[in-house]
């Protein structure tokens, strides 16, 4: 098996590296937190369903005078449902101080047992950076599995770059699968955004704020009931498009530019989440020959319309470390069950 550390690019030295604070990290993207934006439904360990109550019909009428006849024509509908069907995830790495000895030799050692890194400082920095990057991870998964996913040159055809990525892509339908399957079967919950199939793909500043202005437009009723919670989900291209737009106008009370932070935008009195977790994988596992596969997307809606199951939230990070001393090895574990559920399926819009 192959070492999941990747040191071909490293050469041997005469001062190896002694401390984490010798490893020059790459700039982790921060996006939003993940539970702020999504509501989780735990105790989730088999299938489970969820009835949905929808608005009835009229129930005032004329006063019935005495001895009244009850309305027969008034209904309290409870006709439909959401069924989570969770599904184990997780990984298991192993790490082997063989490889990649070379480099670390001096730090791995570190007075221990040479094959237990798990007692090293090389372990707490490597522990680390996998917390850093897990959350990252759940923005992918959470969002763009799809169980019929397939790479390019797969039979069917799909939209995954390579064959070796699709085993992180079918675990169960994401968010983004049952948004545009919605938004397939009822066209007014969709805004089509030309520059995704374009020849350059280059989002312009007039498209973007158009983009924006319809999907509130085409927003329906109960949608908008939820004003107060909605907010716009949208990858940084989408954000850099809406900010440059912004830069050569003049502002007036549709925009919010709040300088707080680095600055935060809302359209209309609607916050923007900018995921850039969205565009790496477009860019990581959706880009075959330079052509992004829908690199601008925006869904409007709110967090508790978006549903994530698991049994426990925290089982999602978890990670459980050991050395296996008959291996020589150490591995690394994570296991969980998760799904996600677009649990109202009008009440939302997506541009792509």
């Amino acid at each position: 098996m192959a070492s999941p550390i990747n040191t071909t690019g490293l050469s041997e030295v005469v001062e190896h590296i002694n401390a984490s604070s010798e490893i020059i990290s790459e700039t982790i993207f921060t996006n939003p937190e993940l539970s702020a934006n999504h509501s989780f439904y735990t105790g989730l360990t088999v299938k489970k369903k969820f009835p949905i109550a929808s608005r009835g019909g009229n129930m005032i009428s004329t006063a019935p005078g005495c001895d009244p006849t009850p309305d027969s024509d008034i209904s309290f509908n409870v006709n439909s449902e959401k069924t989570f069907d969770p599904v184990e995830v997780g990984f298991r790495m192993k790490l082997c101080y063989s490889d990649f000895e070379g480099v670390f030799k001096k730090w791995l050692a570190s007075g221990n047992d040479k094959p237990d890194v798990l007692v090293s400082e090389f372990s707490a920095w490597m522990m680390g950076y996998f917390e850093e990057n897990l959350p990252h991870e759940l923005w992918r998964m959470f969002w763009f599995c799809d169980t019929e996913a397939n790479w390019t040159g797969g039979s069917p055809a799909g939209n995954i770059s390579t064959a070796g990525a699709v085993k992180y892509y079918t675990m169960f339908d994401g968010f983004f699968k049952q948004l545009i399957a919605q938004a397939t079967s009822n066209a007014s919950q969709r805004v089509t955004i030309a520059a995704n199939t374009s020849s350059t793909q280059v989002l312009g500043t007039t498209e973007v704020f158009n983009a924006f202005n319809d999907m509130l437009d085409q927003a329906s009723i109960r949608l908008m009931a939820n004003r107060g919670a909605l907010r716009f989900y949208v990858t940084d291209s989408v954000n850099r498009a809406l900010r440059k737009y912004l830069r050569t106008q003049t502002l007036d009370n549709s925009f919010d530019l709040i300088t707080q932070d680095q600055g935060s935008l809302a359209f209309d009195g609607i916050p923007l989440v900018v995921i850039p977790e969205w565009d790496i994988t477009i860019e990581r596992d959706f880009t075959v020959a330079g052509v992004k596969y829908l690199p601008h997307r925006i869904v409007l809606t709110y967090p508790e319309n978006l549903a994530a199951g698991t049994q426990e939230e925290a089982n999602l990070v978890d990670m459980d470390a050991f050395y296996e001393k008959k291996d020589r090895a150490v591995y690394i574990d994570l296991a969980a069950n998760a799904d996600a559920k677009v649990l109202l399926d009008e009440e939302f819009v997506i541009a792509y």
